[in-house]
């Protein structure tokens, strides 16, 4: 009501120092009663002899001992709230507050990798992968363990800003002493992810330490294009140097998919972890893995050996088994010199039983040993000969001097 504004104004006035002015249209009386207060004051400041970090609202009164004077000073402060403090609804409405702000938050260092693979319905199942530097967490020691828990709340958005796809979730983190070590010289990693049709988004993540509070947020446009053309169509190029058994996950890692059928990098009974800063040590191998698709177009992609018979097996029909394989090739290049190559390496096919047609998965194997440390661009080759169709990319990655055993070995990145 409007007698119930005015008093929620008037309040709102009172408890900052202020005064309301209402019931009129001419206002030249109330500014130039501003003007005369605001000519001559005293600026104060307070600390409290109890610093709590409660939350609540503590009560201060100025006094003077000056006759016939009269004192406007606030009434009180809210006191800042510690979040070891915070209720669960506060935690959530922060993740919220966090989301919807523009300013980004920086006190949780954050990388962000998202890749994206066509399904058979047209519609894309988009990998969410963050990485945060383990020596940033503040851990909790109970006896022998090391603890932690993250927050990350994921959100794409259309054009006009509505949300469309939204992932919840939370990490918790308990480390062994030796593991714990590791992490400390590497980073937590977790992966996601969710489907979206085929359109222009704004994607944003928050990410959150649950013993600090501290914050981290990353943001991006991601496109997801189904438009035809005369090239092959790729998904995104995923590079990594983790390749773990899938019950081993959960020590200094997570995954977490919002669809059913999981994520594309499920390679049987092992999970790639994606890369998400690109950067190989000369005494780890280079995995990697794409798709490419037959009919329409999927997204445009981000980014010596082995082949590898890792990739899920898939069923094909007769026409299909007679048909050339699709494959792909590797070259590596350094300051625009080819450095070295790998492949070509047979893609397997996959029929989707959908008139969009098929798809080809690759997985190729690369030790770096041979390669000397600094940075590439790989240059990802795939060749259709049934449909006399190419495409390629290319993808930055760096490389770095093999690290001496007797510092042990870090977690991905």
């Amino acid at each position: 009501s409007l007698e119930g504004g005015r008093e929620t104004l008037a309040t709102l006035a009172a408890d900052t120092g202020g005064r309301t002015f209402y019931d009129t249209n001419d206002f030249s009386g109330a500014f130039s009663e501003v003007q005369r207060e605001n000519s001559t004051y005293y600026l104060l400041g307070y600390s409290p002899s109890k610093s709590r970090s409660d939350g609540k609202f503590h009560r201060i009164r100025v006094e003077v001992d000056r006759a016939g004077v009269k004192v406007q000073a606030r009434p009180g402060y809210f006191a800042p709230k510690s979040f070891r403090q915070f209720t669960r609804e506060d935690k959530e409405l922060e993740l919220e507050q966090a989301m919807d702000l523009e300013n980004p938050f920086v006190d949780l260092p954050l990388a962000v990798e998202v890749a994206s693979f066509r399904r058979p319905d047209g519609k894309f199942y988009v990998v969410l992968a963050a990485k945060i530097p383990g020596s940033a967490v503040a851990f909790l020691q109970k006896s022998a363990t090391h603890r932690t828990e993250f927050d990350f709340a994921w959100r794409a958005t259309d054009k006009a800003g509505h949300p469309v796809a939204a992932l919840r979730d939370t990490l918790p983190v308990k480390l062994d002493p030796d593991t714990y070590q590791q992490v400390l010289k590497g980073n937590i990693l977790y992966e996601g992810g969710f489907v979206l049709p085929p359109g222009n988004y704004h994607l944003k993540v928050v990410a959150r330490e649950n013993e600090s509070g501290k914050l981290g947020t990353f943001e991006e446009p991601l496109a997801l294009s189904d438009s035809d053309g005369p090239t092959l169509a790729l998904s995104s190029v995923v590079v990594s140097n983790q390749l773990q058994e899938s019950a081993a996950a959960g020590k200094g890692s997570a995954r977490k998919s919002k669809e059913a059928g999981g994520s594309p990098l499920q390679l049987g009974n092992r999970s790639l972890l994606p890369s998400v800063t690109r950067v190989f040590r000369a005494d780890q191998s280079l995995y990697v893995y794409l798709e490419s698709y037959e009919g329409k177009a999927g997204s445009k992609g981000n980014s010596t050996g082995n082949g590898s018979d890792d990739a899920p097996e898939t069923g094909i029909s007769a026409g299909q088994a007679s048909r050339p394989l699709p494959s792909v090739a590797l070259l590596f290049f350094r300051g625009g010199v080819k450095i070295s190559e790998a492949g070509p390496f047979a893609g397997k096919l996959e029929s989707t039983g959908k008139a969009s047609g098929g798809k080809a998965t690759y997985f190729v194997q690369i030790p770096l040993q041979k390669f000397p440390p600094g940075r590439y661009s790989m240059q990802v080759n795939v060749l259709d000969p049934s449909s006399d169709r190419v495409a390629f990319t290319r993808v930055p990655i760096a490389i770095m001097r093999a690290q001496l055993k007797a510092m042990g070995a870090s977690s991905g990145g």
